[in-house]
């Protein structure tokens, strides 16, 4: 078993942590921080109750990711708390989505978890006076050059990234889950007509109601990205469907409202992956989501290239193929997101502006800059 599968396994299975040889840690640890998930294994290891009973040094390395969870929680939750105060006045309440949503409003599978940036969604309408609010307050964009600009704004699903000139941290303001150019943009109203209000430190925000929290992490994974070393994001699946799926009409409304949103493909692509961590789905789900399946050869393919990189194995470990796996799905986002002849010009303004980065390094001019 890789480092990466170990990991995953060990997951969904922390009561065995005492199973496993001093040569079995090494490498799944490695694999636990390639794939940002070390602080995840220190909560559910503490949550198992076995953390206080492995290998002292072990037992402090665990220790010190749980630590660094509980200070990445509270930076975000002070960026929302910060996010709240620009935002006053404006009449706009965002939705929290991903790690902010998961935080502010408690869910379990959040804990230990170390987001990259922090996510909402408000209606497209409100994005204008959103922006300018948070331009008031400190942000600034991340993207200058007019190119980026005009992606994002035409053809994307969010603003141009935004960072914080102070404290670094990064925004994405998103006004739908999927690109406007893409092969599926679900109607954003349906899921803004269904938000669920959060409480507490959350006041004045809210969240994705169930269903749709879990179809926008299956199109985050699934239709929107290549799934290079995503196992958190699959980690954060099968805790949607522990945390939720005890509900039989959470399963109902999952499929109708997949059904709904023309987000039966990537659902099916997700319930399929989830299977690699060994997490029940019922059977009617499954014979239910297939009727959105491809064909058959080509849904074989897919479930072979979701496993060769989803999992952060060390390089050693990794199949030879990954490479053009990777390239593959890599692809394959990229033809979801775009139109044919709009995805070539913009490939080859990528590749234009990337020989021209190259030239200027290879002529000196990065010494000019740095000088």
């Amino acid at each position: 078993m890789t480092s990466g599968r170990l990991l995953a396994w060990l997951l969904m299975h922390p009561d065995q942590a005492e199973t496993l040889t001093p040569d079995q840690w090494r490498p799944l640890l490695e694999a636990a921080y390639r794939g940002r998930l070390q602080g995840v294994l220190a909560a559910h290891l503490r949550r198992a109750g076995v953390i206080g009973r492995l290998p002292e040094r072990l037992r402090d390395l665990l220790e010190g990711a749980a630590v660094q969870g509980v200070a990445h929680e509270r930076g975000l939750r002070w960026e929302v708390n910060r996010l709240r105060r620009a935002l006053l006045g404006t009449g706009v309440a965002p939705v929290l989505l991903k790690g902010g949503a998961f935080t502010l409003a408690g869910l379990p599978w959040a804990e230990g978890r170390l987001s990259v940036d922090l996510d909402i969604l408000v209606a497209e309408s409100h994005l204008e006076r959103v922006e300018a609010a948070l331009l008031r307050h400190g942000w600034e964009t991340t993207h200058t050059d007019p190119y980026d600009q005009r992606y994002y704004r035409q053809w994307m699903h969010e603003l141009p990234p935004l960072s914080n000139r102070q404290r670094g941290s990064e925004l994405d303001v998103h006004h739908n889950l999927l690109p406007r150019s893409g092969r599926v943009t679900p109607d954003a109203s349906l899921l803004l007509d269904e938000v669920v209000p959060l409480t507490g430190e959350g006041e004045g925000f809210g969240r994705l109601q169930d269903t749709d929290m879990m179809l926008h992490g299956v199109v985050h994974l699934f239709q929107d990205g290549d799934g290079d070393d995503k196992l958190r994001e699959l980690i954060d699946l099968a805790g949607m469907v522990r945390h939720f799926g005890g509900n039989p009409h959470f399963w109902t409304e999952l499929l109708r409202r997949s059904g709904q949103l023309g987000l039966g493909r990537p659902l099916h692509y997700a319930l399929n992956a989830l299977g690699l961590l060994e997490v029940d789905v019922p059977l009617p789900v499954r014979q239910a989501v297939s009727a959105w399946a491809p064909p058959a050869p080509i849904d074989r393919l897919m479930r072979r290239l979701w496993a060769a990189v989803l999992f952060p194995d060390a390089p050693r470990e990794r199949p030879w193929w990954r490479e053009v796996a990777l390239l593959i799905l890599y692809g394959r986002s990229h033809w979801l997101r775009m139109p044919p002849g709009l995805l070539t010009l913009h490939l080859a303004r990528k590749a234009w502006r990337r020989l021209r980065k190259k030239n200027h390094v290879r002529t000196g001019g990065t010494l000019r800059y740095f000088g």
